[in-house]
């Protein structure tokens, strides 16, 4: 009953569960020990679902996993699909914030065909609701796996259904979503602009979980910028925040972004710490791209103090973090367009069936009407005949345009954006199966990692537009200078690693040193000034050390070669 003391606890659970997670916690814990109690099966799976949804908010995932689990296994004893539904949504968020991307798309493509048939067939308003919250949790798998173009795609389409829907939190999380996309292409102004319109819309909302999430990147645009005093202010307000909402990814993200910030402004020793802190509770959490980017933060503090042995550990280590969620990521991008090919091929099956079954009813109402009416019912089934050729030819283009989308979306997930070049992932493929040739074989090879000098002045001085356009031309530079075995990807930002096959360390140089020259001889026209382009490249040639070691050789001497005065090559 609405009005009774059970219903009350479970409303005010409900209520706290993004403001004030213990409370909702302690308060569903109640609500779940009552119905019991009482034997009341529906309240307690109410129950049931908010203790994990606060547990969730807590990031206390492995309680929330299980409680979800059991959550939809008692609603689906209750024959409630919508609540079935939402079980499976949240499960996805929880394998999202693991990093196990298919097992999340398991789960959101679960729920959005339960939603959809609900939203369809019951027009439940609630249900549209939950289907934007999808739209948006898939684009941050997108995001995740590098489909930047595809994610923003699903966060507008987030946008304007909740815009349609008069949700006004969930469009201004969607212009969150959005400001993260432009930061990570690199348009800070455009990715500040969002953040600071989502920050009023959460303040006007009241949403502080929000507000702290815009204030928190925002804060690292400003560090970008070099304002480390705004980022810092920015951030520590953010970190409060978290802390009393007890908000432990909140937590951990800040503390490393702190990190950041601290190394930045040559405080090694305060990095280490706050890098410490956020791996610790990466950790706790079962994070592992938090993880990885906190023992990068350790790693380059570690670096700074003299430390080199310790922090070529934690580099090794953040890499291999990194290529076990790449290879997840592959598994994810896979798994996620079969799933969609299946669901899309049953209902094509399921429409045929229902579709055959008509025409198999009217077969047997024309045997019992007589001549006349079986004549008439020729004629309508040579159409229905016609109609499932036209079906199936439909189906059969669908089905090819998937295969093509397919291999569209494998092939968009390996490039960079930007300038066309194979991307991060990408390239520590072809980095790994070369090693294992050169394992197989009596060869060596050799890595460039190199680095455009001053890209930031450039940005500063002409915009964004002007840094990207850099960017490309430094890529085609390169492309045109390299030989037809030699590999070449977009490392990260304005880096670019170049892999040689069958090439020592002198080569390498030769190599490094004739890109060096092009780059300086080719200035880029912009505005009507001359761009003169500089470059610093680190050779490293590998040892029969393992992948992460060789890069990391390639990175110490690109940055000798920056301690050294930029635009050289050094090994």
């Amino acid at each position: 009953m609405p009005g009774t003391p059970l219903a009350q606890l479970l409303r005010q659970a409900e209520a706290q569960v993004e403001k004030n997670p213990k409370e909702a916690l302690d308060l569903a814990l109640r609500a779940q020990k009552l119905a019991q109690k009482l034997h009341d099966e529906q309240h307690e799976a109410e129950a049931t679902y908010l203790v994990a949804d606060a547990a969730r908010a807590r990031g206390e995932y492995s309680t929330a996993l299980e409680g979800f689990s059991r959550a939809q296994n008692m609603f689906t004893k209750l024959a409630q699909p919508f609540e079935v539904a939402r079980c499976s949504r949240r499960l996805g968020d929880l394998y999202y914030y693991l990093t196990d991307y298919d097992k999340a798309m398991v789960h959101y493509l679960r729920a959005q065909a339960l939603f959809l048939r609900l939203a369809r067939d019951v027009g439940s308003e609630k249900a549209a609701l939950h289907l934007a919250h999808i739209q948006a949790a898939m684009g941050n798998i997108l995001r995740a796996v590098g489909n930047l173009s595809e994610a923003a795609e699903a966060y507008r389409e987030a946008q304007l259904a909740y815009e349609k829907l008069g949700y006004s939190l969930g469009a201004a999380g969607a212009s969150y979503n959005l400001g993260l996309l432009a930061q990570d292409r690199g348009q800070l102004d455009e990715a500040l602009a969002l953040y600071q319109k989502t920050e009023r819309a959460a303040a006007e909302i009241g949403d502080a979980y929000l507000l702290s999430l815009a204030r928190s990147s925002a804060g690292t645009v400003y560090l970008k910028k070099g304002d480390l005093q705004r980022a810092t202010l920015l951030v520590k307000q953010a970190l409060e925040v978290c802390q009393t909402m007890e908000r432990a990814r909140g937590t951990a993200d800040n503390l490393r972004k702190l990190g950041e910030i601290a190394l930045a402004s040559g405080d090694p020793e305060r990095a280490l710490a706050y890098g410490a802190d956020a791996l610790g509770r990466a950790r706790e959490l079962g994070e592992r791209d938090a993880e990885a980017e906190a023992l990068e933060l350790s790693s380059g503090a570690l670096e700074r103090l003299g430390r080199c042995s310790e922090a070529l550990q934690a580099f090794r280590e953040a890499t291999a973090l990194q290529l076990e969620l790449r290879n997840a990521e592959a598994v994810a991008r896979v798994n996620k367009l079969r799933l969609a090919y299946e669901l899309m091929e049953k209902q094509q099956r399921l429409a045929l069936l229902e579709a055959s079954g008509k025409a198999e009813r009217l077969v047997r109402w024309a045997l019992l009407a007589g001549l006349l009416a079986c004549l008439l019912l020729l004629g309508a089934l040579a159409g229905r005949y016609h109609d499932r050729l036209r079906v199936e030819r439909v189906i059969a283009q669908k089905n090819a345009e998937l295969e093509a989308a397919y291999a569209r979306v494998a092939e968009l997930s390996r490039t960079d954006e930007l300038t066309s070049l194979p991307n991060r992932r990408a390239t520590l493929d072809f980095l790994v199966a070369e090693e294992n040739r050169a394992r197989q074989g009596s060869y060596t090879f050799s890595v460039v990692l190199c680095d455009l000098d001053d890209l930031k002045a450039w940005n500063d001085t002409f915009g964004h537009e002007c840094g990207d356009a850099v960017l490309q031309e430094f890529a085609h530079t390169l492309v045109q200078n390299l030989r037809a075995s030699d590999f070449v990807g977009r490392w990260g930002g304005d880096e670019f690693l170049i892999v040689l096959p069958a090439t020592d360390q002198q080569g390498a140089l030769l190599l490094a040193e004739k890109l060096r020259q092009a780059i300086a001889e080719e200035p880029l026209a912009w505005e009507g000034h001359l761009i003169h382009l500089r470059a610093t490249f680190g050779v490293h040639q590998w040892a029969g050390e393992n992948v992460r070691a060789t890069i990391f050789g390639a990175d110490e001497a690109l940055y000798r070669g920056k301690r050294e005065g930029k635009d050289q090559v050094r090994w």
